[in-house]
């Protein structure tokens, strides 16, 4: 008798085997320019001031917090902006890939895993409807997910808004996006790729947008496990919309799902995650972490030293000047530091609007002598540097 349900049990520890489940995260995120400090002459990046060397740090606590699997960010610049961004974290992940883009100021897509990658396709040549292209690309890669099964996954950011009225031109861009999607994934099921597809991404616009109307009728919204108030993205004037998500075709089943609202986020967008039940031992890979305080030197300068500051375009300084005049913008709530009544003999610091709330009294400033932290860039062919932080402005004395 006791050998008879030792088999028993046996047979239902094998079972329960074959049919273990585990967690499979997969999130996105719009990190919002994150540009290096080097200009690139081949683009117009001088005219984007890179995050703030404490912003980067943020943004890997955000990452952190999400403990994805499988990472989409949009808005990089490069891979070696990336491979910084993922030394930071407390568990870095050990595949990282961005590719080549069309954008004219050269924001990319990227993909970090834990999963190995096994194949890059880039789209970024792809024909679309009318004159188009991808506007960044429709980079697709193939995971390995452990005893010969493999995953899809597409990293996009399709074409944005323009200020025109009615958006005609970039509408008809993104429609063409998503339409070229459904074409080139229909390709690849042809040529036998048939594993589970997850498209996500920043997709610049809403669910019940007429240009995403195809991808919603093709594929399943994975962050329908989302409670409907609580799914947004992106603050517009005030009104909250969802124009990131997440889509996929195959035998995927969605668990769980979030977008985070950290109270300190160092992007326009919240990043989202969905949990995935998957069948099987996932193959995570671990990578150590890179040990060291990494924080950037930065030379101190005169704001009205134009010539220096222009020799460290893009470069964390530490500027130096006595304020002149605080001006607050008509539109969007900006603000404008200046070290000179004629702000083309001296740099300005720019204050945006979704970060003023979180400093108090800038119009105080006015007649003190502080000290700036951050990146130089340029804006119209004047010296800024962005403050979206109060660690970045230090009164004197």
């Amino acid at each position: 008798m006791l050998k008879k349900w030792s088999g028993v049990f046996a047979f239902c520890l094998m079972a329960a085997c074959c049919f273990a489940q585990e967690r499979l995260r997969i999130a996105s995120y719009n990190v919002e320019n994150l540009f290096d400090n080097y200009d690139d002459p081949y683009k117009p990046d001088e005219g984007t001031p890179p995050k703030y060397w404490e912003e980067v740090r943020a943004l890997a606590g955000v990452i952190d917090d999400l403990d994805a699997d499988v990472l989409a960010l949009q808005e990089v610049e490069n891979l070696g902006v990336v491979k910084e961004l993922n030394d930071l974290l407390k568990k870095p992940f050990a595949y990282v890939e961005v590719l080549p883009s069309n954008d004219f100021r050269g924001i990319r897509c990227a993909l970090l895993s834990r999963l190995p990658i096994l194949r890059s396709i880039s789209h970024r040549y792809q024909k679309l409807a009318g004159p188009h292209r991808f506007a960044r690309d429709f980079p697709v890669f193939e995971l390995g997910a452990g005893e010969g099964a493999s995953l899809l996954v597409a990293p996009v950011h399709f074409k944005s808004h323009h200020s025109s009225k009615g958006d005609p031109e970039s509408k008809a861009w993104r429609g063409a996006e998503a339409k070229g999607v459904l074409r080139i994934l229909k390709g690849l099921r042809a040529r036998g790729f048939g594993a589970p597809f997850v498209l996500l991404g920043d997709l610049n616009d809403t669910p019940e947008a007429e240009t995403l109307a195809p991808l919603f009728a093709k594929l399943k919204n994975g962050l329908e496990v989302v409670p409907p108030e609580k799914r947004y993205s992106y603050v517009f004037r005030g009104k909250r919309q969802q124009i990131d998500h997440l889509l996929f075709d195959g035998a995927l089943k969605p668990a769980a799902g979030a977008f985070l609202h950290p109270v300190h986020n160092p992007s326009d967008h919240a990043p989202f995650y969905v949990d995935f039940a998957w069948e099987g031992t996932l193959p995570r890979e671990k990578v150590a972490v890179v040990a060291g305080d990494r924080t950037p030197y930065r030379p101190q300068v005169s704001a009205t030293d134009l010539r220096k500051l222009r020799s460290l375009l893009l470069k964390e300084v530490e500027v130096k000047g006595t304020v002149v005049s605080v001006q607050k913008t008509r539109r969007g709530g900006h603000y404008k530091i200046a070290f000179a009544k004629n702000p083309r003999t001296a740099l300005q610091v720019f204050v945006p609007g979704h970060a003023a709330g979180r400093f108090k009294n800038l119009e105080d400033l006015v007649g003190k002598k502080i000290r700036v932290l951050g990146p130089v860039f340029l804006y119209r062919r004047s010296l800024e540097i962005q403050a979206v932080d109060p660690s970045q402005i230090v009164v004197e004395g």
